[in-house]
């Protein structure tokens, strides 16, 4: 979750929370409570430990808006989707941070890359997703009728 830092220097991050920063193409709506709540979420699920300078939490925003930029959803269902991916890859690369932990156990250690093994899978499931509603899918061929004339 987003915790602004205790200083007056709020205005920065205020202003790039603010609706009018988040370019409607981002969600793949242009619906304001849609596109407000999507990126809402991103936002509450990114983790930024207490104390991050205001720099910082301003580098992890604009990432979250490139990051759905790169992905450019069309609509709706793949701006949910994208959010969901963004915020499956921040879980996942969370997780393999605590796994380089110093001084932590060999249980710790292999809990969190598990965990991060299961975002990365999850991430990929939804990169899948992604293109099969976009028509990039698998495709598939069937044969139902074989002539075989003499001579082939």
């Amino acid at each position: 979750m987003v915790e602004k830092p205790n200083s007056d220097k709020n205005d920065n991050i205020d202003n790039a929370l603010q609706l009018r920063d988040v370019p409607r193409e981002l969600v793949g709506s242009e619906d304001e409570s849609f596109m407000t709540i999507l990126f809402g979420e991103l936002l509450d699920n990114m983790w930024i430990p207490e104390g991050t300078s205001e720099e910082k939490i301003l580098l992890k925003i604009n990432a979250a808006k490139e990051t759905l930029r790169q992905i450019a959803p069309q609509d709706g269902i793949e701006g949910m989707l994208a959010v969901q991916m963004a915020s499956t890859h921040q879980a996942a690369m969370e997780c393999l941070r605590r796994a380089t932990v110093e001084d932590q156990t060999i249980q710790g250690r292999d809990t969190a890359l598990k965990q991060g093994e299961r975002f990365l899978r999850l991430y990929m499931d939804q990169v899948k997703a992604l293109g099969k509603h976009r028509g990039n899918g698998d495709q598939k061929m069937t044969i139902e009728h074989v002539n075989v004339a003499s001579g082939g």
